[in-house]
């Protein structure tokens, strides 16, 4: 029944465009490109778009490995190099903490190591949202 496009739309993340598109179709809609709208496609969109954002994954794990990096990471003797070798596909850099500077020197020792050692290393910048502050309230008075 799932390939015929009549299971629950609440659990398709995966494939959101086929069920929906199957659903409407159920309904007489036509459709002139189903190619685009397969599990299959999908399930490949889903590959290659993570393989862009995350780096190759290493044979020995199914999943990229993400290590977030602060500014201590520039005193660690070799510490980003280590990581490379074994198995860090991507590196998290959190823009709530330190500053430009501080990023700018990771970046460009995460470049170096990455380089030198012959593995790509995705980077990732973790920009710093609004920050919602609540309290608790007692009968409208803090």
């Amino acid at each position: 029944m799932h390939s015929k496009g009549l299971s629950s739309l609440a659990s398709c993340e995966s494939h959101t465009h086929f069920q929906v598109q199957s659903t409407l179709e159920r309904l007489g809609v036509k459709f002139k490109n189903k190619d685009l709208s397969t599990s299959e496609y999908a399930s490949q969109k889903i590959a290659q778009t993570s393989e862009i954002l995350f780096g190759h994954t290493h044979q020995e794990w199914p999943s990229s490995i993400m290590v977030t990096m602060d500014s201590s990471f520039l005193q660690k003797r070799n510490a980003i190099r280590n990581l490379l070798r074994n198995g860090m596909a991507v590196t998290r850099i959190n823009c709530a903490h330190d500053d430009e500077i501080v990023w700018e020197k990771l970046i460009r020792k995460i470049r170096i190591e990455s380089a030198r050692e012959n593995i790509e290393c995705k980077i990732h910048l973790d920009l710093a949202g609004p920050k919602l502050r609540v309290g608790l309230l007692k009968k409208g008075k803090e």
